[in-house]
């Protein structure tokens, strides 16, 4: 018998090589006229073998992909192709058909790698599940649900105001980082955003775990909105690193505080964090119960229902995104409306006026029902949402696997087709003078209009923000 002796190092050059003769045949099959996307305009022949060119342009780039798609959507027109198996459509009419209420185009799961190896329901590919746990958590989230925690959440505006006044209330203790974003002595000026988590995590703690975390007054709970700022500073290099996320929630806690920086640790820490209190609610319900004063989020999440129980997984995923939805976009959209007040000085002096009209005295009871009807405070948050939507980015489906038209183009079964909500926002035939920052186009607006029509800042469909109200 004879026997052929194989070196390990010459079946490692053998399988490297195989590798890199199957990369090699798929970007030239990538790049083929055989290629179901071939007939479709690119940007560049870069974007049609790998996705590191998303890479190229959202990490090194600082999230500019979306920028530079309104760019090449002028040049090449309405659906190009970014990526091997990705076509970015701005076709307005086709949003309804992609965001719609019958799940007909499937969430791409891989746009959620990042999260690891928590159970998110946004991402969440089981359509009955997912229905499930979204009906959970939406009569919280609904109009008349908030309008009773009116109070609530104007004791937490109160307290903003009162900590950015000329003459601050006197912080509690450890609170160093707080004393650094507020106003120690005029001039000095406030850092309004990082004090906008504080206010929007005191609202949401409270609502979803019932007892606010004092975020305006301590750093006691920094931890509680900490992560999910320092997270989305490296959001776009977590999408494709995102086996990264995995390692850090396999690593201790005390480990995971002394080799990794901060920034790469955010998320991990949110999660342990979460299991903690998960865990501690499971081992004693009725103790956790007997301190809440209503029927909290958390509460709900973590008894379930009686068609699906979450396993701990879900529950973390779901608290994570209660949290960042609840903190991080609202914070953002109050601080993007501060700066627009601040910039334009008349809009800020018809703003006042408005708000003297409808509170002339210091003493009124603000609602949310009294500050609908001032038609000016709506058309500025509107107008605010237009041009900085909280989640201005791609957002991306399948199509099913018969395909599908866009006016008259047919798309390939199962291509990742995505849309921005900032070229909706954007698009000139819908809102004249679209960089602007002008809410009176929303004074009278039709709401059969297409600016009302198209108007997204939340998203649409099955899977849009629960939280619109």
């Amino acid at each position: 018998m004879i026997i052929f002796p194989f070196h390990p190092l010459k079946i490692i050059a053998g399988l490297l090589g195989s590798w890199i003769a199957f990369v090699i045949c798929r970007w030239i099959y990538r790049l083929s006229p055989l290629h179901p996307l071939a007939k479709f305009p690119t940007p560049s022949r870069w974007g049609c073998i790998s996705e590191w060119y998303h890479f190229y342009w959202n990490a090194i780039h600082d999230g500019q992909l979306v920028v530079r798609c309104e760019e090449w959507h002028r040049k090449f027109g309405p659906i190009i192709r970014i990526g091997p198996n990705e076509l970015h459509i701005n076709v307005p009419s086709f949003y309804n058909t992609i965001f719609c209420t019958t799940y007909k185009f499937p969430v791409h799961t891989p746009n959620y790698d990042w999260q690891g190896p928590v159970d998110m329901n946004m991402a969440n590919p089981n359509v009955a599940a997912h229905r499930v746990r979204r009906g959970l958590v939406s009569p919280f989230l609904s109009k008349a649900s908030i309008q009773k925690l009116d109070k609530n959440i104007m004791k937490h505006v109160n307290n903003f105001v009162e900590t950015i006044s000329p003459t601050p209330k006197t912080l509690g203790k450890d609170c160093e980082r707080l004393k650094t974003e507020v106003v120690i002595k005029p001039g000095d000026g406030v850092n309004v955003t990082k004090l906008l988590r504080r206010l929007t995590g005191d609202v949401i703690s409270e609502y979803g775990y019932s007892e606010s975390f004092g975020l305006l007054s301590s750093d006691k709970n920094i931890w509680f909105i900490q992560p999910i700022a320092d997270s989305l500073e490296i959001f776009h290099y977590l999408q494709f690193a995102w086996p990264v996320t995995y390692a850090m929630s396999a690593i201790p806690n005390f480990l995971l505080k002394t080799v990794v920086p901060r920034e790469f640790r955010g998320f991990a820490e949110l999660e342990w964090t979460l299991e903690e209190q998960i865990d501690g609610f499971l081992r004693n319900p009725d103790t956790a119960k007997a301190k809440t004063t209503h029927k909290t989020i958390f509460e709900t999440l973590v008894e379930g229902d009686s068609e699906i129980k979450l396993s701990k997984r879900a529950l973390v995923g779901d608290s994570m995104v209660l949290i960042g939805a609840g903190t991080e976009t609202t914070a953002t959209t109050l601080a993007e409306a501060m700066y627009r007040a601040c910039i334009y000085p008349e809009l800020q002096a018809r703003l006042h006026e408005e708000l003297v009209k409808a509170f002339p005295n210091k003493t009124d009871e603000v609602t949310l029902a009294k500050a609908e009807k001032v038609q000016y405070i709506v058309a500025f948050l509107k107008e605010t949402l237009r041009i900085a939507a909280p989640i201005p980015g791609r957002i991306a489906r399948q199509t099913p696997i018969e395909g599908a038209m866009c006016k008259e183009t047919f798309l390939p079964g199962r291509t990742v087709v995505s849309m921005s909500i900032h070229l909706m926002h954007m698009n000139a035939e819908i809102y004249p003078n679209p960089h602007k920052f002008d809410p009176e186009r929303w004074m009278n607006s039709d709401p059969a209009s297409l600016q009302e029509k198209y108007f997204v800042p939340f998203s649409k469909g099955s899977r849009g923000c629960i939280g619109t109200k």
